[in-house]
């Protein structure tokens, strides 16, 4: 028996509706959810972070953080929105120049204490 032959052409096709249909069942994709809940917490968060940032934010009347009855939800816009804020970082602020401070034991002629000890004139030497 002989095996019938596939060009690339038909492979492709058969490989790009293997996808479609595998897209169309949700297998091997990430689907994030539309909303979190206590239950269905964001991702590297604990349920107690959850509970309590929930509090904060319901009551400050932040849009997309609800409480209804016992259940606690966000939207998963609304939790985007809410980590980006707290993870931006403020601009760097531009550093002023110090002025030079010349040393305390310095008289304003330009010679130091040892040179002035050691007999060395830095004035005739730099001239």
């Amino acid at each position: 028996m002989t095996r019938p032959s596939v060009d690339d052409a038909q492979a492709a096709a058969i490989g790009h509706a293997l996808l479609a249909l595998l897209a169309a069942l949700g297998i091997g994709q990430a689907i994030a959810p539309a909303t979190y809940d206590a239950d269905h917490l964001p991702p590297r968060i604990s349920r107690d972070g959850f509970l309590r940032r929930h509090a904060g934010r319901v009551r400050d009347g932040v849009e997309g953080w609800t409480r209804t009855g016992q259940s606690r939800a966000v939207t998963a816009a609304a939790w985007a929105l809410d980590v980006e804020s707290e993870t931006q970082r403020g601009r760097a602020r531009k550093r002023t120049a110090k002025a030079p401070v010349p040393p305390a034991n310095d008289d304003g002629d330009g010679r130091d204490e040892l040179d002035i000890a050691l007999g060395i004139d830095s004035r005739k030497a730099a001239g």
